[in-house]
């Protein structure tokens, strides 16, 4: 059984966390699935360094970083733009 930590945008509680943690357990009904949402978007890549490392250092096995990819305003970089402004948080 592994222990997972799902870092995303949202609030405690919020709808994001629930369908997150809903589809983790769906797919390892084994594992221990806990999501900790960050806020918004910029707060999210701001903290999710920081996050992971605490996550991993209390015995979590893997850490997922959930986000949403648009609205972006419909830019082609999207992606390839959040996975940038991620990385120095990492």
């Amino acid at each position: 059984m592994m222990k997972v930590g799902i870092v995303c945008e949202g609030r405690v509680a919020g709808e994001d966390a629930q369908v997150f943690e809903y589809f983790a357990r769906r797919i390892a009904p084994g594992d221990t699935v806990k999501a900790f949402p960050q806020g918004t978007k910029p707060e999210l890549f701001a903290n999710a360094g920081d996050m992971a490392k605490t996550l991993f250092a209390t015995g979590y096995d893997k850490v997922l970083v959930i986000w949403d990819i648009l609205p972006r305003w419909n830019k082609p970089d999207g992606e390839v733009q959040d996975r940038n402004d991620l990385q120095p948080s990492l």
